[in-house]
């Protein structure tokens, strides 16, 4: 018979939440820039080009005040923010200049 930690089965559950949520706010972030970058570009000069230069402001705030954050980072990320990942940040400013993920 195996014995498991009720305990561990919901901090797991939670982190298996906080990955879901992670992805929505990925998703969230990425259609705002190409929403931002496409409408930039029915927009009269300057005002485009503000805009286009601003592209990344102002998206969803990170969590590192959160000490539940920083388990769930430590748990299942190595320490390593998912919203901060290179794959992410690369993506993000592929579709800011227009550029498809």
């Amino acid at each position: 018979m195996t014995s498991t930690c009720s305990g561990c089965s919901v901090v797991n559950e939670f982190c298996l939440l906080i990955d879901y949520l992670i992805q929505d706010i990925q998703y969230l972030e990425s259609e705002t820039v190409k929403t931002r970058y496409k409408l930039s570009l029915h927009l009269t000069p300057p005002y485009g080009e503000y805009l286009r230069c601003e592209i990344l402001s102002d998206l969803a705030s990170r969590y590192y005040e959160y000490p539940a954050y920083g388990i769930y980072l430590e748990l299942m990320h190595d320490n390593k923010d998912p919203m901060e990942s290179d794959e992410y940040v690369k993506r993000l400013l592929r579709i800011a200049k227009g550029r498809t993920p």
